[in-house]
């Protein structure tokens, strides 16, 4: 009936459904990663500005 044009649309077909489903679970996975490297980048900012403030009270004790 749809011979083996008909067998080959399908399969393109179902290759680009997983195709498709692949790149969404990429862009999810890069999404996480993301998110995840943003609160890093936060939390270092955080420590960051501890560090400075400590370093600064060590200097002023120094100082005086």
């Amino acid at each position: 009936m749809g011979g083996p044009r008909g067998m080959e649309q399908n399969t393109q077909g179902k290759k680009e459904e997983i195709d498709k489903e692949f790149i969404e679970n990429l862009l999810e996975s890069y999404s996480e990663r993301l998110v995840k490297a943003h609160e890093e980048i936060e939390r270092l900012k955080n420590e960051n500005a501890i560090l400075k403030e400590r370093i600064a009270i060590l200097v002023s004790k120094k100082q005086s």
